[in-house]
């Protein structure tokens, strides 16, 4: 019975002696871990904004990745568009607000970039992840890790540099962004200043019915003579406030039929050409037969299909004479 309680009294010591050893090496490594590594701050000074070569002027394709899905964005001679998970207009306002917020973050700390810091920093697995190319096709990814809530802060790391960033935590919501966020309802969604005519045709007429000219910042009618430029800009305020409830993007190859098989002739057509020189169709159809599925009544509706693309909007008839403006009227 002694020795067995002896037995008990070395075991019970040795379990204490290893239970303290293994805390203690836990607590020196969280310690190596977490510490303020001041040495290896590189350059990077507390309180800057977050080091990245990006800009929005340069900048060509943005991919964003979070919880809820992959973005994928394009800029064009006319604004952003959203490529993937569709192919539509983009929001520019949540661009914006993507890269003013990355801008502005501030930095408050920096360690070494290493495995075992990129796993507890949850560098690995990022729950946001912005990557920018630029116009020489160079591209650099920025990865957004663990948040730490006690100190307001979030680890963020940045390729082409062997450094873990402790940043003040952002106000956007990157995690909830989703797909309604980044699609722009709009039709003509770009801004006048973008491209350099516009043309308006009828039917299947060769001369348009409206013809407008920009030169060195003034618009001009088919034959060169100034336009009331109060009258235009409202013109372009129109046409860019006609946005659609409903864009038929995504359908079954059964009602892709139904809608072209309905669709007559256009009534109109616009051409857009950028100041890069690209021309961009617009075509205009009334809705010739109602469509029970999609709630469309017989020519009650039109549609706007840009061409080459699958995109086409519906609208109300109610917004058709906006295609009807004669130069006569500017």
């Amino acid at each position: 019975m002694k020795n067995t309680l002896k037995n008990y009294k070395v075991n019970f010591s040795s379990s204490l002696i290893l239970t303290f050893f293994i805390t203690l090496c836990v607590s020196a490594f969280f310690s190596q871990l977490f510490q303020n590594p001041k040495n290896l701050n590189k350059g990077v000074k507390v309180g800057l904004n977050l080091p990245f070569s990006s800009n929005l002027e340069n900048t060509k394709k943005i991919t964003l990745k979070n919880r809820l899905g992959e973005f994928h964005f394009e800029r064009n001679e006319l604004g952003w568009r959203l490529t993937s998970p569709r192919q539509l207009p983009a929001k520019e306002e949540s661009i914006n607000y993507i890269f003013s917020s990355i801008k502005d973050i501030k930095v408050k700390n920096a360690f070494r970039l290493d495995s075992l810091g990129e796993s507890s920093f949850s560098l690995n697995s990022p729950f946001i992840e912005v990557s920018l190319e630029d116009n020489d096709n160079k591209t650099q990814t920025i990865k957004f890790g663990m948040i730490d809530s006690k100190n307001n802060s979030t680890y963020v790391g940045i390729s082409g540099k062997d450094i873990i960033f402790q940043v003040e935590s952002f106000q956007f919501p990157f995690e909830k962004l989703d797909l309604m966020d980044f699609i722009d309802p709009r039709i003509f969604y770009f801004s006048h200043s973008k491209i350099s005519s516009i043309k308006i045709f009828e039917g299947g007429r060769v001369v348009p019915i409206l013809s407008l000219i920009q030169k060195e910042g003034k618009w001009l009618g088919k034959n060169g003579q100034p336009l009331n430029q109060s009258k235009v800009e409202e013109f372009f305020k129109d046409l860019n406030a006609l946005k659609s409830e409903v864009i038929l993007d995504q359908l079954s190859e059964e009602l892709k039929e139904k809608i072209n098989g309905s669709l007559q002739k256009p009534i109109f057509v616009v051409e857009i050409e950028d100041n890069g020189k690209n021309k961009h169709y617009f075509q205009v159809s009334l809705v010739s037969n109602s469509i029970p599925d999609l709630k469309i009544d017989k020519r009650e509706s039109f549609i706007v299909s840009l061409k080459d693309s699958q995109q086409q909007y519906l609208l109300s008839k109610k917004f058709l004479d906006i295609f009807r403006k004669k130069e006569e009227s500017l």
